[in-house]
C-alpha cells in the first residue's frame, strides 16, 4: 500500500481493501498419512487417492495420491474453508473424513480391505449431511485434528480483526486525505492539525500513511507558528506579545518533532510494507528537509530553547547521513550553532560556530554568528572580557566586508546584518577598539 505525499493523498480504498481480501484468501498446506488396517496390523498405503471437497460451500477441491510411505500433501487449501477427505484405494473400502481444516499436518486416515470402489461427490456430501443430522460420532477428530481446528479458528478470528481494522483505517485515511488539504487550503491550521493527528492515530506505524500525515502535520504547525509569531509582533500589549511568541515557539518545536517522527516511521518500516520505493524515498527527503526548515524558521524568529536544540542535535546525524550536498551539511551544522545563539546559550554557540569555521574558514554566516556570540558572552562576564570582545569585533568586521547590507536580503538576513553593524559600531566608537585581521585558518590567534 502507498499514499502520495501532501495534496496527492487521495488514498486508495481499493488498494487497502484488496489487501484485506488477499488476506482472506490465504491458504495453508494440508497433509497426512493413509494406512491399511489388516486385522489390527496397520501399514502405509501407497497409491491411495485422496480427494478434497469443501463442505461450507459446494465446491470441489484438489486431488492427489499417497506416496510409497502412504503420505499425501496439498500445497495449499483456503484457511477459511471446511473440508472432507474422500479416500479410496485398490483393494480397500472407501471412506470419508470430515472436519478437515487448512494447516493440518498429521491427518491419519485408516482404510479397511474392500472392493476398491470410489465414492462419488454426492455420496460423500450425503453421508456428511447425515452425520450432521444424526449427530454421528463417526470419524471422530484426533487430538491433532482438534488442535488444528482450534488454531484455524484463532487464525480466522485474528484475520477478521485485522480486516476490520484495515477497513476502519482505510476509511479514516481516505477521509483525512480529503479533509486535511481542504483545511490547509483554507488556512484553517487548527483544523488541519487535528485532522492529520486523527490520520496518524488511525495507524501510527504504518509506512503507507503515517509518515505523510506526520509531514503534513509538521507543515501545518509551522504555518500556524509563523502566523502566531507575526501576530505577536503586532500585538498591542507586552503580555500579548509574550504569549504569542510562546505559542509560536511551541508550534515550531512540534513541527520539527512531527517531521522527525515521520522519518522514524520510515526508517523503522518493515521491508514488506515498502511497496512504493519511489514514494518512500521522497517521504524520507521531505521529512528531513521539513525538519530543517522548521529549525531554520525557529532561528529566524529567535524562538529556540534547549528542548529544540536537543531535537535538532538528534536529527542532525540522520540529515547529514542522507544529504549528499556538502554545503547543505555545513549549513545544517551552522543551524545547530544558530539555535544555541538564539536560545541564549552563547558558550555552546561559540563552540559550534568554531567547529563550522574549522571546516570552512571563510563561511561568512558562521563568522557573524560567532562574532555575535563572542560579544554576548564577553558582555556577560564581570568585568567584560576584552580579549573576547576583540575577537568578536574581528569576525564581525570581516562579515560586514564580505556580506554588506543589500536591499534584496530577506528580512531575517537584514536583521542579522543590522545587528552585526550595530555591534561593530559600538565596539569601534564606544569601546574604542580597532578590528584586527583574522588568521588565515579562521581560528583565534594563539
Amino acid at each position: 500500500m502507498f499514499r502520495k505525499s501532501f495534496f496527492g493523498l487521495i488514498v486508495l480504498s481499493a488498494v487497502v481493501l484488496a489487501g484485506a481480501a488477499s488476506a482472506l484468501a490465504q491458504a495453508e498446506p494440508l497433509s497426512g498419512t493413509v494406512e491399511m488396517d489388516k486385522g489390527g496390523t496397520k501399514t502405509p498405503l501407497a497409491g491411495a487417492t485422496v480427494q478434497v471437497y469443501r463442505t461450507d460451500i459446494k465446491a470441489g477441491g484438489p486431488v492427489t495420491k499417497t506416496d510409497k510411505n502412504g503420505i499425501f500433501q496439498f500445497a495449499g487449501v483456503p484457511i477459511q474453508g471446511t473440508f472432507v477427505l474422500a479416500v479410496s484405494a485398490p483393494g480397500a473400502s472407501p471412506n470419508y473424513f470430515p472436519n478437515i481444516k487448512a494447516g493440518m499436518s498429521k491427518v491419519l486416515v485408516v482404510l479397511s480391505p474392500g472392493d476398491g470402489r470410489v465414492l462419488t461427490e454426492d455420496e460423500v456430501r450425503e453421508a456428511v449431511a447425515k452425520d450432521i443430522k444424526m449427530g454421528s460420532t463417526a470419524n471422530v477428530e484426533t487430538a491433532e485434528q482438534k488442535k488444528a481446528k482450534e488454531d484455524y479458528d484463532a487464525k480466522v478470528k485474528a484475520q477478521k480483526e485485522a480486516n476490520d481494522k484495515a477497513t476502519r483505517v482505510n476509511e479514516v485515511i481516505n477521509r483525512i486525505a480529503k479533509e486535511g488539504p481542504e483545511a490547509m487550503a483554507a488556512k484553517n491550521y487548527d483544523l488541519a492539525i487535528s485532522k492529520y493527528e486523527e490520520g496518524i492515530a488511525a495507524d501510527p506505524t504504518f509506512v503507507g500513511s503515517a509518515p505523510v500525515f506526520y509531514i503534513n502535520r509538521g507543515t501545518a504547525l509551522r504555518a500556524r507558528g509563523i502566523d502566531r509569531y507575526n501576530t505577536a509582533k503586532k500585538a498591542a500589549t507586552t503580555q500579548e506579545k509574550i504569549d504569542g511568541q510562546i505559542q509560536a515557539k511551541k508550534d515550531f518545536f512540534d513541527s520539527a518533532d512531527s517531521y522527525v517522527k515521520a522519518w522514524q516511521v520510515l526508517k523503522n518500516a518493515p521491508p514488506a510494507d515498502i511497496t512504493d520505493k519511489v514514494n518512500y524515498e521522497k517521504n524520507k527527503v521531505d521529512s528531513l528537509n521539513g525538519a530543517r526548515e522548521s529549525f531554520r524558521v525557529s532561528v529566524s524568529a529567535m524562538q529556540a530553547d534547549k528542548e529544540l536544540i536537543d531535537l535538532a542535535k538528534a536529527w542532525l546525524p540522520e540529515y547529514i547521513a542522507a544529504e549528499s550536498d556538502a554545503a547543505k551539511k555545513l549549513e545544517a551544522n551552522e543551524m545547530i550553532a544558530d539555535l544555541y545563539r538564539v536560545s541564549g546559550d552563547f558558550a555552546g554557540a561559540v563552540e559550534a560556530y568554531r567547529a563550522v569555521l574549522a571546516t570552512k574558514p571563510d563561511y561568512s554566516d558562521a563568522m557573524a554568528g560567532l562574532g555575535l556570540s563572542l560579544f554576548a558572552q564577553a558582555s556577560a562576564e564581570v568585568p567584560e572580557n576584552k580579549a573576547m570582545e576583540q575577537e568578536a569585533l574581528n569576525y564581525l568586521q570581516k562579515y560586514t566586508e564580505v556580506a554588506p547590507v543589500a536591499s534584496t536580503d530577506p528580512p531575517s538576513v537584514q536583521e542579522l546584518k543590522v545587528s552585526v553593524k550595530q555591534t561593530v559600531d559600538y565596539l569601534k566608537n564606544e569601546a574604542k577598539m580597532a578590528p584586527q585581521k583574522l588568521p588565515s585558518s579562521g581560528k583565534k590567534k594563539p
